[in-house]
């Protein structure tokens, strides 16, 4: 009863919340405007992340209030780091960061959240020194991996949303079976926060959440990785699983700019939703394929989770070798024709 709970109040809030943004927005010129590498042709709102993000803490800290979970120590972590992938979006949507800025703060906020939660860390080479030093390069090089290939599929109207609402599902699931509880109750706020912002960002999107949501969500979602891990490090391998759509895009990106002789950051029309959109106007298509790509891997992981079952860990690997051979040889295709 009490998960139902904490969904309706976070969709509850962030309707609101998000509403309030949008003519917020709107209000103080706060735009994503329209270029060559950009879907959309109007200027649309954006900071809908600022929604999602008082939403999901404003949830936490009633569940607080009641008595329903105590914000202990580790998830006032998770909440001083998401404020300062929060704040970070925030800047880069108003007034715009460069990449080299907001990599600076990724691998703060990685190595940061690490070396605060270092106390139950795996000891290798029985060297505590070496292994510290070795699963910090570890949270810095996830923060980093995951914050901007979350970013990268902020591309087509509800996507990022959507796939986010897979991810917290899966999580609240794994957190659930390690008996984690803030985290679990965190990932159920996420869905609430993310389907109250859906509403608006469903084709045709009303507003967007910017970086300050998805940063803010490529944050948290490593934070949580991390912490369960912690809890359950013999199942590792599922957190990779259910997150493949997001290494995919990203491998993708950094292949063809290496191909094309481009920076690393440098922005193009040639990710996979660029791809399945093609040249057509309704989106739609493409975001619903892509959903149904990541219940899939969300399936296989939740699976794979529960039985560490050498089959679904089998078919898990022929899917992304399929994926990315697919989704390859359409990108080269795409390149050939621009």
């Amino acid at each position: 009863m009490i998960e139902i709970i904490i969904i309706v109040i976070s969709f509850i809030l962030s309707l609101f919340l998000v509403l309030g943004t949008k003519r917020m927005s709107i209000s103080f010129g706060v735009h994503d405007i329209p270029n060559g590498r950009k879907i959309h042709t109007e200027q649309i709102p954006t900071l809908g992340g600022l929604g999602i993000f008082i939403a999901v803490w404003v949830t936490m800290i009633i569940m607080d209030i009641v008595g329903v979970i105590e914000f202990n120590t580790i998830i006032f972590r998770i909440f001083t780091i998401s404020i300062a992938m929060f704040i970070m979006g925030i800047i880069d949507d108003v007034k715009g960061l460069s990449a080299k800025q907001k990599f600076t703060v990724q691998i703060i906020a990685g190595g940061t959240f690490f070396l605060w939660n270092n106390a139950n860390t795996i000891i290798v080479f029985s060297n505590p020194i070496l292994s510290a030093v070795i699963f910090t390069l570890i949270s810095i090089l996830l923060f980093t991996i995951m914050t901007n290939s979350v970013n990268f599929i902020d591309g087509l109207d509800g996507l990022c949303a959507g796939v986010s609402i897979i991810f917290s599902i899966a999580l609240f699931i794994f957190a659930s079976h390690i008996g984690n509880e803030y985290v679990r109750l965190l990932n159920l706020a996420m869905i609430g926060a993310l389907l109250g912002f859906s509403i608006f960002n469903f084709y045709p999107a009303k507003i967007f959440m910017g970086d300050t949501g998805s940063l803010f969500l490529g944050g948290i979602f490593t934070m949580n990785a991390i912490v369960l891990v912690y809890r359950a490090p013999d199942k590792w391998i599922s957190f990779i699983m259910l997150f493949s759509y997001l290494f995919i895009e990203l491998s993708l990106t950094v292949l063809r700019r290496i191909i094309k002789g481009n920076r690393m950051f440098s922005a193009d029309k040639m990710h996979i939703h660029h791809i399945l959109k093609g040249k057509g106007i309704d989106q739609r298509p493409a975001v619903i394929t892509i959903y149904l790509i990541n219940i899939i891997f969300c399936f296989l992981s939740v699976i794979y989770f529960m039985t560490n079952n050498i089959i679904i860990l089998f078919m898990y690997i022929v899917y992304v070798i399929i994926l990315s051979l697919v989704f390859f040889n359409k990108m080269l295709k795409l390149r050939e024709n621009a």
